[in-house]
This record gives structure tokens, C-alpha cells and sequence, in this order.
């Protein structure tokens, strides 16, 4: 049966039983997963954890037990044992992430267990996260709705409807999920909007963490978009296309061909190497 709670005293209760559980003998941790559409609220709620956590525990979280990203993370989780800590942008968890990282985070989580830390990851979606996360790791998934609501699933009930859910044609996204399956939630919960001592530096990181990723990706665009024929480096570089075919030869002028191999293209990033190696030709 769904227990409901309008001033989140069912998100109390399980803080309650985390900070029991992290002080007991077995010291065994606990991971969650917070997920939702974009804008469904998962900030929110994971601030409110903090907040219930530190009233409960008696624990004042820093923002550096809010992580952007899995170096992070890591790094918290190796310096505040027996706490609670953040992952606020989950994305190089993903089932499609071959990198080494996410077998390290994983063998982290493996060998942790008596750290008996508590642990939130935000992940927009479950059900694209890494296996090992959201079936063998998480003992929950909190689900945000609409920046209000907050269904929660234990691990055994969402192991029960994911299933069903993949092969319903009517869940055709994750509002869809929970509106089909609310009713199988643990609990559903209305929090507060949290106004604690993490939320202006939490502000100042978010907006930093956007303008990073901005930036990241405009460098990227640039440097596949801004592309050059001989004739154009020629102008720039004041040579002419025997010289630079010479330079090409050598291997100190790196060219791309188009589709049809017919038209060489130099990047930007080709060119701003050649144009050092020049400079350096002229001090020697």
C-alpha cells in the first residue's frame, strides 16, 4: 500500500532508518538513484535530503559532497567516511559509457560497503543508467514529477515493473511511467522548497558546471566546423601551396579529406600547430 505525506515526513522517516542503519554495527551503505524529466524537481529533492540528513545526523554537509562529476564524487567519498554525498549530473554512468571510469567507480562501490556511506545520484532516466547502479546497487529510486511530487520505489518494486513498463507501448516516457505505475510507489511525497545554507553555493556551481559545458562544446563545433583549403592557409600563413605541400609531405601540416577525396581541408586546431611549429622555425 502507497503511504502519502504533503510536508515530507515519509522522506523524514527513511532518513531516519539511513542514519540508524550508518551507525549500526553491519555498517553496510545505501545508494539511491533521483531521477525525472528535465526541470522535474531533482535539485530540489536532493538538497531537501541533505537538509533531513544533517538535522537527523548531526552532520553539516559541505558543497564539496555535491559532485558535478565522477572524479569528484570519488574523491568525497574517500575523504567524509560514514556521511552523505551527491552526484549531481550522473551522465557518465550511462549503460553506453565504455570508458574505464565507470569499472572503477564500480569497483569503488564494490569494495565500500563498510564506509557505510550514503549516496545520491542524479540520472534523468533508470532505466539508460549502468546495470550494476540501477539493479544490483540501488535501494531506491526516488522519481520527480512536475517539480512537486516525489514517487518512491524500492528496489524489489521497480525490479518488478521495469519490465512490464519496457514492453508497455503506453510508457513512452518517464511522466508516462509514473503516471501508469504511481500507485505500485512506496510512498509518494510533496517536499518543501529547500532554502538551506548549500543552496547559493550550489547556485554559483550549477551556473559554472552550465557555462563549462557551453564552452566545452562551442571549442569542439569550432574546431570541427572552422575548416580551411590550401588556398585559404596560404593566405594566412603568407606561403604558397608548393611550400605547404612540401610541409605536408613532412608531416608538419596535418590535412583531412572531404567524402570524395578530392578537396584536402586543414582544421583549426591543425592550423594553430603549424603555425607554432613556423614561429618555432623562426627562433631556431
Amino acid at each position: 500500500m502507497t503511504a502519502y505525506s504533503h510536508n515530507g515526513s515519509c522522506i523524514r522517516l527513511l532518513i531516519r532508518k539511513l542514519v540508524q542503519r550508518q551507525k549500526g554495527e553491519k555498517e553496510l551503505d545505501s545508494v539511491f538513484l533521483v531521477c525525472g524529466e528535465e526541470g522535474s524537481g531533482k535539485s530540489n529533492s536532493m538538497l531537501y535530503i541533505s537538509e533531513e540528513y544533517e538535522k537527523q545526523s548531526g552532520k553539516e554537509l559541505d558543497i564539496k559532497q555535491v559532485a558535478t562529476n565522477l572524479r569528484e564524487l570519488l574523491t568525497s567519498l574517500y575523504k567524509k567516511k560514514k556521511n552523505l554525498h551527491i552526484l549531481d549530473e550522473g551522465e557518465e554512468l550511462n549503460n553506453l559509457n565504455k570508458d574505464s571510469i565507470v569499472k572503477d567507480t564500480k569497483s569503488v562501490f564494490v569494495v565500500s560497503r563498510a564506509d557505510a556511506q550514503i549516496t545520491l545520484i542524479s540520472y534523468p532516466n533508470p532505466f539508460r543508467i549502468h546495470a550494476y547502479f540501477k539493479e544490483d546497487r540501488a535501494k531506491g529510486i526516488f522519481f520527480c514529477y512536475k517539480q512537486k511530487y516525489v514517487y518512491y520505489f524500492s528496489r524489489k518494486a521497480f525490479r518488478d515493473i521495469r519490465y512490464e513498463a519496457s514492453m508497455n507501448p503506453m510508457v513512452k516516457g518517464l511522466d508516462d511511467f509514473v503516471t501508469i505505475y504511481k500507485h505500485k510507489a512506496t510512498f509518494v511525497d510533496i517536499l518543501p522548497k529547500y532554502k538551506g545554507h548549500l543552496l547559493e553555493e550550489y547556485k554559483k556551481r550549477k551556473r559554472e558546471n552550465i557555462d563549462k559545458v557551453f564552452e566545452d562544446v562551442i571549442d569542439k563545433l569550432d574546431s570541427v566546423e572552422k575548416r580551411y583549403t590550401l588556398g585559404q592557409v596560404s593566405k594566412k600563413v603568407m606561403l604558397n601551396r608548393l611550400t605547404l605541400l612540401k610541409y605536408i609531405e613532412a608531416g608538419l601540416l596535418k590535412t583531412e579529406w572531404n567524402g570524395n577525396n578530392t578537396v584536402r581541408y586543414i582544421t583549426e586546431e591543425s592550423l594553430k600547430e603549424f603555425k607554432q611549429k613556423l614561429i618555432n622555425e623562426v627562433k631556431i
